[in-house]
């Protein structure tokens, strides 16, 4: 599911979506960013640490080789990746030309997006 503020895009990625799936709502997401003018995407992922990793590399790679990143920051959500999973997965969005940073807790990912100012 894809939400909207005035700061953001948010999409929630439920545990068992088709990785297919994944990587279209991703799209979805940075198009949605881009023609709103939105300077932030927050991806919350309900999915086990070996499929979010593998889904997100994928789909970040994927959109990154057909089209130009837009100029966002990419809050990422996972809620049972180690340190190493989420540095993977964290790399592949900055090589994809992201600025990136991976949270456990939605909260602190919105604070991030946001900048200091309060969230929308």
């Amino acid at each position: 599911m894809i939400s909207l503020t005035p700061d953001y895009a948010r999409l929630v990625i439920e545990k068992d979506r088709p990785f297919d799936d994944v990587t279209e709502s991703i799209r979805t997401i940075f198009q949605i960013c881009r023609v709103n003018e939105l300077p932030a995407a927050i991806v919350v992922s309900e999915q086990n640490a070996f499929d979010w990793r593998s889904s997100l590399r994928v789909a970040i790679r994927f959109i990154s080789t057909r089209w130009s990143a837009p100029e966002i920051k990419l809050g990422l959500v996972v809620f049972s990746a180690d340190a190493s999973i989420r540095q993977e997965v964290c790399k592949t969005a900055t090589d994809s030309g992201f600025e990136c940073k991976v949270f456990d807790q939605e909260a602190d990912a919105i604070a991030w997006v946001a900048g200091g100012r309060a969230a929308g």
